[in-house]
């Protein structure tokens, strides 16, 4: 039998009613946030993980639920008549029990917890994590959304207080088992009228085993929204487009409908996937960036898509794969009439490009250097932790590519993978992008040298700093 002070937190977490949680330190209590794998597939089965965030004040019990879609999704487990759903709890502080339930008609979880008499109170040093199993039944769009109208908090000082918090939702993508491939497309929420707008492309083995050697997909894009930048292949002009492929070998022969609006994107493995190296491996990656002009009209919409029936694949082993498309919507701006940023001294821009920044520097450190600016990264998301090369510092209507110098690989550091980049550029047999030839150059010419890799062996060694004009 539950302890008196779990039946009592259970009573008041499913009749009291929520009050905002600025009576607790002028701010919400607790957050809630569901993670799950990007990647399902049909028949199999997926866990939702949910973290109670480290709460601000300390709590003694909470509730909070998480929704799904019943045509993707089924619960593996649905009943708690036994306490069956006791399995939920992957880290729970000491003493507290379940009181969870299931409603089938609102295709809810609602996942109570509470400490016991003699249980710990949830601190600022500790979290609760439940993990859900779900069984994939359908192919699309998964989303799991845990409402911050449905997080409940008792504060361990006062039993009778109510607060609130924040939940969150996580998308995932199934697919049935004959979808080997993904197309994923991303890039800036907002297009600034008249600015350049790149959108990234991002192609993954979602579970062809015997490694893919070539993909082909078409590009729909808005043409009264978008132009295309780059409209001709008849140079290779179109090799820009890779920023990744296994071992950096593959190639392409894209082609552009300018009429239609409308690309096709074909790449292929140089070598026929005769090198292991170069097949695309399941869970491997292929990324492009396709740039365009923004010529649309303010306040619309357009949308850049990749249907479902244009993606298709070869393996080595049984020939033709299929795949699934994706569909991205950008909203279209004016530029802001506003002057050029101020850039620090210790800075220098050329062509785009934001120079001289130092390994290891603190996104918020960074950014507070500059007025009115943003700092995004490789997704286009606000960036924290290091600075990297490739990430976009955004002043009104200038964007700038930051590049940290000697950071080839785009982590904010400089390490042995920058070395082994800068040699093998050296070498030829790394195709590097615009970006890393700024980073690892560090005198300035238009590819890195032996000089230049043999200095930034010495950085990662501890004999010299490329950040220093004389070295060490």
């Amino acid at each position: 039998m539950k302890k008196t002070l779990t039946a009592l937190l259970a009573l008041m977490l499913v009749f009291l009613p929520v009050r905002p949680a600025a009576s607790a330190k002028g701010s919400t209590a607790v957050s809630v946030t569901p993670e799950c794998p990007e990647d399902l597939f049909v028949g199999g089965q997926t866990t939702v993980r949910l973290t109670v965030g480290k709460p601000e004040v300390a709590l003694q019990a909470i509730e909070f639920s998480l929704g799904y879609d019943p045509a993707l999704v089924s619960p593996a487990i649905s009943s708690n008549t036994n306490g069956e759903m006791d399995v939920f709890a992957a880290k729970l502080p000491s003493g507290w029990e379940q009181m969870c339930s299931h409603d089938p008609e609102q295709h809810k979880f609602y996942l109570r917890y509470a400490a016991t008499e003699s249980g710990d109170v949830l601190t600022l040093a500790a979290q609760i994590v439940i993990e859900i199993r779900f069984n994939v039944i359908g192919s699309g769009s998964v989303v799991f959304h845990s409402p911050s109208s449905d997080v409940i908090a008792v504060p361990a000082s006062d039993p009778l207080d109510i607060l609130g918090g924040t939940g969150g939702s996580v998308t995932a993508v199934a697919s049935s088992d004959t979808e080997k491939i993904g197309v994923v497309l991303s890039g800036g929420e907002k297009a600034l009228i008249g600015g350049d707008y790149p959108l990234d492309i991002t192609v993954t083995n979602l579970g062809d085993v015997t490694g893919i050697i070539a993909v082909q997909f078409r590009l729909e894009y808005d043409k009264t929204a978008f132009d295309p930048e780059v409209k001709t292949n008849k140079n290779s002009e179109m090799d820009a487009f890779i920023v990744q492929s296994p071992d950096s070998s593959w190639e392409q022969m894209c082609s552009l409908d300018l009429s239609s609006g409308v690309y096709t994107l074909r790449l292929a493995a140089v070598n026929a996937g005769t090198r292991a190296q170069e097949l695309l491996s399941a869970g491997g990656e292929i990324k492009l960036r396709v740039p365009f002009k923004v010529t649309g009209s303010e306040g619309s919409t357009a949308a850049f898509t990749v249907k479902t029936d244009s993606v298709m694949g070869v393996n080595g082993l049984t020939g033709i794969i299929a795949g699934r498309g994706d569909s991205f919507r950008v909203s279209l701006e004016e530029k802001a009439a506003q002057t050029d940023p101020v850039i620090p001294e210790k800075y220098n821009v050329d062509g785009g490009f934001l120079l001289g920044v130092p390994e290891k520097t603190d996104c918020t450190v960074f950014l507070s250097e500059f007025a009115n600016c943003s700092l995004l990264d490789s997704d286009g998301k606000e960036a924290s932790g290091y600075v990297c090369t490739g990430y976009k510092l955004v002043c009104g209507s200038a964007g700038y590519t930051v590049i940290v110098r000697g950071d080839g690989n785009g982590d904010g550091e400089v390490e042995v993978s920058d070395y082994i980049i800068t040699k093998r550029i050296v070498l030829e047999t790394y195709t590097p992008s615009a970006a890393q030839i700024r980073a690892l150059s560090l005198s300035g010419e238009e590819r890195p040298d032996t000089a230049d890799y043999i200095k930034i062996k010495r950085h990662v060694l501890g004999t010299y700093n490329i950040n220093d004009v004389g070295g060490k």
